[in-house]
């Protein structure tokens, strides 16, 4: 997607205004319904790619990509949240289209396009989750000081937003854990940064939710997600999982 690569990622890292201002210029995309933009393939892009940018950035950029991530984050929440607020700005939209059937020009077999229900969004929002959580892991498992310090750099810019799934934040607190133990000695910088954010995530505890109330998951996956959260080992084999 040449769209995200060249007017988007690039542009997000130079300032803290460009990062919020591509956050920005996508929602208007949306709003004004462009042609061929399709928002549910521009945010799945967007939160499949976030180990391979982080690993590639320097700490003032990561830090803008953070805030960048932040404000798309934001937007979504406020879907997630409202129902009838997803479906007055998205529940026809053309980019929030995830099946067409017939001819995409019209012509020939009759054009049938579904769009994405709120329930289904729902779904989806967790999976991105899921992906930003996985990006983290990746970054804290590699033992690559840039690594690590841009994904701490990142998370702490996206808190206000994330982790939200208590599920998700409990896998990423054991990591965090996993971090301050390796580095208090080798690498005091690290575990200093480490430290701060998981003080500050400690903080927003209060407002972790489990994951049957952030979309809705049979009985069976929910008690297995939870038992996926209960060790680093077992969420790192379930990373896989997500594509």
């Amino acid at each position: 997607m040449q769209f995200l690569q060249v007017c988007i990622i690039q542009r997000s890292m130079f300032t803290a205004s460009d990062a919020i201002y591509c956050a920005k210029f996508v929602e208007l995309c949306h709003k004004m319904q462009s042609s061929n933009f399709s928002t549910l393939i521009y945010f799945d892009r967007i939160f499949s790619d976030v180990s391979h940018i982080v690993t590639n950035c320097t700490d003032n950029e990561a830090s803008r990509y953070g805030r960048f991530l932040c404000e798309t984050l934001k937007g979504i929440s406020r879907w997630h949240k409202e129902k009838t607020l997803y479906e007055k700005e998205c529940g026809k939209s053309p980019g929030f289209v995830h099946i067409i059937r017939g001819d995409p020009s019209g012509d020939g077999e009759k054009r049938i396009e579904k769009y994405l229900d709120y329930e289904n969004f729902r779904h989806v929002c967790c999976k991105w989750h899921f992906k930003l959580t996985k990006a983290m892991v990746f970054c804290f498992d590699s033992k690559d000081y840039s690594q690590i310090r841009n994904g701490l750099t990142v998370l702490n810019k996206i808190l206000p937003e994330f982790p939200v799934v208590l599920n998700l934040a409990q896998a990423l607190e054991k990591r965090i854990v996993k971090v301050k133990e390796e580095e208090k000695t080798a690498r005091p910088d690290l575990y200093a940064l480490a430290m701060g954010y998981s003080a500050q995530l400690n903080s927003r505890r209060h407002t972790f939710i489990a994951e049957e109330k952030f979309h809705h998951v049979e009985k069976k996956a929910a008690a297995a997600a939870a038992e996926k959260s209960s060790s680093p080992e077992q969420f790192t084999r379930a990373q896989g999982q997500a594509r």
